[in-house]
């Protein structure tokens, strides 16, 4: 059974309209288009209205305001969602720690030819300066 979640955000004044429910994924990550079952008595919502003490200073106002049904836009994005479920999710942090694996084991070679090249400079200044102090008594 999936999860569902009202249109109307908790923490805004809501003014006028009913509350519209959008099936959810079993995640609870994006609208589903798959459709739900719901099975008689069973409960799919809890409704919370608090009253408040003094009126709001910013009433909601936006597009789900004065809305009694789902907008053939709204039906057209549930439709046409996608995402990933869980599964996907865990299959792609994992393939993402693997690289992350080998990236770190390449860094790791990488920080190691540096050190090396920073030995043959060290090494080559060095040489280079033996030869001009032997050129210099020579001379």
């Amino acid at each position: 059974m999936g999860r569902y979640v009202a249109f109307q955000r908790a923490d805004t004044a809501v003014g006028q309209g009913q509350i519209v429910i959008e099936p959810f994924d079993e995640n609870c990550l994006q609208p589903s288009p798959n459709p739900v079952t719901l099975v008689h008595k069973d409960h799919f919502l809890t409704v919370e209205f608090h009253q408040l003490n003094e009126p709001v200073a910013k009433p909601y106002s936006g597009p789900y305001q004065g809305r009694d049904t789902i907008s053939s836009q709204d039906i057209e994005h549930l439709m046409q969602a996608r995402g990933m479920v869980y599964s996907e999710v865990l299959q792609t942090l994992s393939s993402l720690n693997r690289t992350v694996g080998v990236l770190a084991q390449k860094v790791d070679k990488l920080d190691d030819g540096i050190k090396s090249v920073k030995w043959f400079i060290g090494a080559s200044f060095a040489l280079f300066a033996l030869i001009v102090a032997v050129v210099a008594l020579i001379k």
